[in-house]
């Protein structure tokens, strides 16, 4: 990814998400500053590369990694308004897997997902849903055969893939008031837009994509099968029999949200375990605002939105405190990922069991350094055994978002070399 500009800087309250493995090579400057007695400023610093991450990355959830360290510096108010644009590098195969080229796929068997030319559902999609089931073939009054049965959907590599484009906004400021001087807090608003997107459409909004715009989407079609043999050995007429799992350029990916995070620092007495000791508060939250997949920029009605479903709640956030006593750490983690929907753009056919309630999470941890070169950890996440709430992928692996082991316990022993 050959990245123009800045795309951001700021922590959110994604740390415990797993990494993209998508690698980029961004490339920024941020300019560091602090106001000086007498009211001038004075630059401390220009710091290169300080972690940014990809605009790709903020749009599927990623994390963001910050200047927490360096901003708990500045003593002053420092407003910030960033933009960038990014292209990925494609077609020369260049922060591109493999796999999501050129791998040969395999099969499974789903069974969460409804025909939407059955009679059942044929009137509860847009205006044109009728007409365009039609053009499939498929006959009036028509009732899926395996509305109750396993159908089979295909996850392979497109080599056809080409580059992305992504153009970024970050506006925010950070703020360390001079009567609490330990004390840092920042807010950013951020507006990311990927053009040509490269994306797995979900198995439900490929099937509803396809009938569901005012013609037959062909790149979406051309996904499904109809007809055939079934998972169970026979043949049925009009069903829906396999979906593919591709990795497609789509029209536009588009998001917006706000991180905000505050962390306050102080110093327990002196004599408290008769060693030198602080304790660290931070809050890290997030709202995504919008999430959104345009399947094709010339047909804006046909938009997937994510931001507020299972897979993406709009709200969620961390308190972390950590005591400090050397060689002694001790932290606690309220994790906390607000409630949502199965899926935001279900009618209201669907609504009886479209909700997903929040859930709250303590994790608690402690280190001891045994000597300068090794370290003594415990740990045990999810301290009141909290349950996951329902969902169509709680327990498939595909859902990062809740813990589904329940409570448990971890020790480690680590050594530097």
């Amino acid at each position: 990814m050959t990245t123009k500009g800045f795309v951001r800087i700021a922590p959110a309250a994604h740390d415990d998400i797993p990494n993209l493995s998508r690698e980029s090579n961004e490339l920024c400057f941020v300019g560091l500053y602090r106001t000086r007695g007498d009211g001038a400023r004075e630059r401390v610093g220009t710091v290169r590369n300080p972690g940014a991450h990809s605009a790709r990355g903020h749009i599927l959830g990623g994390p963001s990694v910050g200047l927490w360290r360096l901003l708990r510096e500045l003593q002053s108010t420092e407003p910030r308004v960033n933009g960038g644009k990014a292209i990925s590098a494609e077609t020369s195969g260049q922060n591109r897997h493999l796999t999501e080229l050129f791998s040969p796929g395999g099969t499974s068997t789903f069974t969460n997902y409804y025909d939407p030319c059955s009679a059942v559902y044929i009137n509860a999609g847009s205006s044109t849903r009728p007409a365009n089931c039609a053009k499939l073939g498929v006959p009036a009054n028509y009732v899926d055969p395996l509305a109750a049965e396993g159908r089979t959907e295909l996850v392979s590599g497109n080599p056809n893939l080409t580059a992305e484009t992504a153009k970024s906004w970050t506006v925010g400021t950070v703020l360390t008031p001079r009567f609490l001087p330990r004390f840092t807090w920042t807010i950013d608003w951020w507006d990311i837009d990927i053009d040509s997107a490269i994306n797995t459409l979900p198995v439900q909004q490929i099937i509803n994509g396809c009938v569901d715009g005012p013609t037959l989407n062909v790149s979406e079609c051309s996904l499904i099968t109809r007809g055939g043999p079934n998972s169970a050995g026979g043949n049925v007429q009009n069903a829906i029999t396999l979906v593919s799992l591709e990795p497609l350029n789509i029209g536009i990916l588009e998001a917006e949200g706000v991180d905000t995070s505050a962390a306050y620092l102080f110093d327990l007495p002196s004599h408290f375990l008769n060693v030198s000791n602080e304790i660290r508060l931070t809050l890290e939250g997030s709202y995504t605002m919008k999430n959104n997949s345009v399947v094709d920029a010339n047909d804006p009605s046909n938009v997937i939105q994510s931001a507020g479903d299972y897979t993406l709640p709009k709200v969620r956030a961390n308190l972390i405190a950590t005591f400090l006593a050397s060689p002694l750490s001790v932290s606690a983690k309220v994790r906390y990922i607000g409630k949502s929907k199965v899926d935001v753009t279900y009618t209201p056919l669907f609504s009886n069991d479209n909700d997903v309630a929040s859930r709250t999470y303590l994790d608690l941890y402690a280190s001891y350094m045994l000597t300068s070169k090794l370290k003594l950890s415990v740990g045990m996440n999810n301290a009141f055994d909290t349950a996951p709430p329902q969902t169509a992928t709680t327990y498939t692996g595909t859902s990062t978002l809740f813990d589904v082991v329940g409570r448990y316990f971890f020790a480690q022993v680590s050594a530097k070399l």
